[in-house]
């Protein structure tokens, strides 16, 4: 396929960026002023970026050092494209072929994607039926425990929960008369981060047991087995929905890629701008996207 015409595409691009920026600026308000975090040149890092940096995380609190290295990183980066620029890189053959390359990939992904906005996602049947045939595929390749836990600072606290939820009892605690209890639950198939009496306390637990409280990490804590699966065990349809509703998706998207690739191939070989080897033979293009 040949190149796409480097100086054209950013002229072409610059053009419609101009035009969509009056557009916009005709009909939509002024926004805020960004507050600029750093500047090179004429390129700026808002505090709006830092904070999607920040929520992409997913943390509660994001420690200044790791904020101070992020900026820092992207002044780095940003220090180093500009100077490539100065020195002319731009049009370096070498940066041109990779953002051609660059440029047909995200054109192509842009397409597929378009072309596969209708698909539907996979009914409940269509993933009861792909795990039955493929519930072999779907098993658990380590320990995997899922497990229940409370946690407080009173140890008195915890024996009458423990004997409440022993005897199937409501527990209503009082958090007058006892220490706040919290609570959740988790998953885990790997001992790393786990501290270490905990784990050995769970590799004796049983599913639906219910552990004493023990002392670790300067707090008392409970744990309940609420599922318990050894490696190799097959795994629920529940544990693979996501899964399953994965791959039938992709399969989807492959049917569509392959039906637009057949689609295409009949339209360029009808207008002659489509060349191969076995452009004359017999056509058996249509054979070749068959499930």
């Amino acid at each position: 396929m040949a190149s796409i015409p480097h100086k054209a595409h950013w002229r072409a691009a610059a053009v419609i960026s101009v035009a969509l920026l009056s557009i916009i600026g005709c009909r939509s308000k002024p926004e805020p002023t960004p507050v600029v975090v750093a500047r090179v040149g004429n390129q700026t890092l808002t505090e709006s970026e830092v904070e999607a940096w920040e929520a992409s995380l997913q943390q509660n609190k994001i420690p200044e050092e790791a904020r101070s290295a992020f900026i820092r990183r992207w002044i780095e980066e940003e220090l180093l494209a500009q100077a490539a620029q100065d020195r002319g890189l731009l049009d370096d053959p070498w940066v041109q072929t990779q953002v051609d390359e660059t440029l047909r990939k995200l054109l192509t992904a842009r397409l597929i994607e378009i072309e596969s906005a209708n698909i539907a996602a996979p009914t409940r049947l269509e993933i009861e039926t792909y795990f039955k045939v493929h519930q072999d595929e779907f098993v658990w390749e380590r320990l995997h425990m899922k497990i229940e836990y409370w946690q407080s600072s009173s140890r008195p606290t915890l024996e009458r929960l423990r004997r409440d939820l022993a005897s199937a009892r409501p527990t209503p605690l009082d958090p007058k008369e006892n220490a706040p209890v919290d609570s959740g639950q988790f998953e885990i198939t790997d001992p790393t981060g786990v501290d270490p009496s905990a784990w050995k306390l769970f590799g004796r637990m049983n599913t639906g047991q219910l552990s004493y409280p023990i002392y670790f990490r300067n707090t008392y804590w409970m744990f309940r087995m609420q599922r318990r699966d050894e490696a190799g065990s097959t795994k629920t349809m529940e544990d693979v929905r996501e899964e399953i509703s994965a791959r039938l998706l992709e399969g989807a998207r492959a049917k569509r890629q392959a039906e637009l690739i057949k689609q295409l191939t009949d339209d360029y070989r009808k207008s002659g701008k489509l060349e191969w080897p076995f452009q004359n033979a017999p056509d058996t293009s249509s054979a070749m996207f068959q499930e």
